[in-house]
């Protein structure tokens, strides 16, 4: 597939984007349900004590198994393990949070996890008076670059007093303001997978959206020729159904969409909110157009 929109038509979903089935795991199921995926800061009184431990390991096969072998059977709990480090590096940094009591000790576990040939460095952070915070710094989202954390109800609290203290123009920022983040991402998607994967793979890979924490998107209409695309998103931060609205209120997701699908095909792109969790729908649905739109203000207010 060239870098520019063909004449190719795909027909309505479920599709991958190719025209082929998507498999159901790569779908949001009808009841939405969800893995969390924790982030570990473990603000936590325990009556043994909690450490954090960082480590330099060689990357390669058995290295990790090699770790997860020498600790103590009695008196180590394991709670979170990360790995962190790009996939080409000769070390990678293993964190492991864990609740320790006798027999295990800090010292102790420093001393036999240093003795494993695969483990180049090691230190352990213990908890003060019962609670520990994990502060590792920078935060990364894959290889991308450093990566901020918010809490949803803050950050969407945060857009909608923007938003209703600008009226419209509050609606153009955050669209604006969306479309740029959209093109980040996907600029760090097609760095990590390439941009015939994903555009081949379009509904797979709106599973980067899931892992950002900001919904469940599900892929519908695909018409590459017309440049149009359909897009549910279920459980967006953006919008709270308790909060009726007499007006769609997606602006910033809406932009997300214009810019990610933008460069993703490489081609300008308009985006109307059709459907909104603020109106009442169970999801916030758009469409995607190959036409730029009248102004930025003409798709997002009545009239």
């Amino acid at each position: 597939m060239s870098g520019s929109l063909d004449d190719r038509v795909v027909e309505p979903p479920p599709s991958d984007g190719t025209g082929g089935p998507v498999p159901p795991r790569c779908r949001p199921d009808p009841e939405h349900r969800r893995a969390p995926k924790s982030i570990p800061v473990f603000f936590r009184r325990s009556r043994n004590r909690l450490v954090h431990i960082t480590l330099l390991i060689a990357n390669r096969p058995g290295s990790l198994r090699a770790v997860l072998a020498e600790l103590p059977d009695e008196g180590v709990n394991l709670l979170a393990l990360n790995i962190s480090g790009g996939a080409r590096a000769t070390a990678v940094q293993a964190q492991i949070f864990a609740e320790i009591g006798p027999p295990a000790s800090p010292r102790a576990l420093e001393q036999r996890l240093g003795a494993i040939s695969e483990v180049y460095e090691v230190r352990i952070e213990e908890d003060v008076d019962g609670r520990l915070i994990d502060g590792s710094y920078p935060v990364q989202l894959s290889e991308a670059d450093r990566a901020l954390l918010f809490s949803a109800p803050a950050f969407s609290e945060a857009w909608n007093r923007l938003r209703d203290n600008l009226g419209s123009g509050g609606a153009v920022l955050l669209c604006v303001f969306g479309e740029y983040l959209g093109r980040e991402l996907a600029a760090d998607a097609i760095r990590a997978v390439g941009r015939e994967f994903i555009r081949s793979n379009l509904a797979y890979s709106l599973r980067f959206w899931s892992s950002m924490g900001w919904g469940q998107a599900d892929l519908g209409e695909i018409d590459l020729s017309e440049g149009r695309i359909t897009v549910r998103v279920f459980d967006s931060f953006e919008c709270d159904p308790r909060s009726a609205s007499s007006a769609p209120r997606s602006q910033l997701i809406r932009g997300v969409l214009i810019g990610m699908f933008s460069r993703i095909i490489e081609t300008p792109l308009s985006c109307e909110e059709t459907a909104c969790r603020s109106q009442g729908s169970p999801y916030c649905e758009f469409v995607l157009e190959r036409r730029p739109p009248e102004s930025l203000e003409a798709p997002l207010l009545p009239g």
